[in-house]
């Protein structure tokens, strides 16, 4: 089980949802994956929801968290307040990482590209760039403490992407 499989499926499941309903939440996307994932047989793999944290999708590996996973989606212009509720799960994702270190944390973002570059967080460089390669690294400060964006696996549809950063 790889950060790769479950990008492929956000993929998967955002094509199908916009395909059926058009209006799509996060948790329709995470309900997906995680049929996705049960449809796979994951062989010492399981998967949850809202747990470790209240996470929105969690991995885990022989019983021990994995890779933990919090998603957004925005097909609308991102207000300051939805930025804010997007530090906020950065942080979640870095007490994760810090409370389990051997577990990966990834924040992902489904949008519409003409969207993405509103998300502009104050005293850190735009992270959702997309002309910036990935493995770039960014730093916010957020309340005192230091978190790092690892930019790691990017798909741009037609219709949508879907960036995905490691959180540390």
């Amino acid at each position: 089980m790889e950060h790769r499989q479950i990008i492929d499926w956000a993929i998967e499941a955002t094509q199908e949802l916009l395909q059926k309903q058009g209006n799509i939440q996060e948790t329709d996307i995470r309900d997906r994956i995680i049929e996705k994932f049960n449809i796979k047989r994951q062989r010492d793999y399981t998967s949850d929801k809202e747990h470790e944290n209240r996470s929105d999708l969690i991995v885990y590996h022989k019983g021990k968290p994995y890779l933990i996973y919090e998603f957004k989606k925005y097909f609308k212009p991102i207000r300051k307040s939805e930025i804010v509720e997007i530090q906020k799960d950065f942080g979640k994702l870095h007490k994760a990482h810090q409370t389990h270190s051997s577990c990966k944390t990834y924040f992902v973002l489904v949008s519409t590209s003409s969207y993405i570059e509103d998300a502009k967080i104050e005293g850190m460089e735009n992270f959702m760039n997309l002309s910036v390669g990935l493995n770039k690294i960014f730093k916010l400060d957020y309340m005192g403490k230091m978190i790092y964006l690892y930019n790691r696996k990017r798909a741009i549809q037609p219709d949508f992407c879907v960036l995905s950063w490691e959180i540390k």
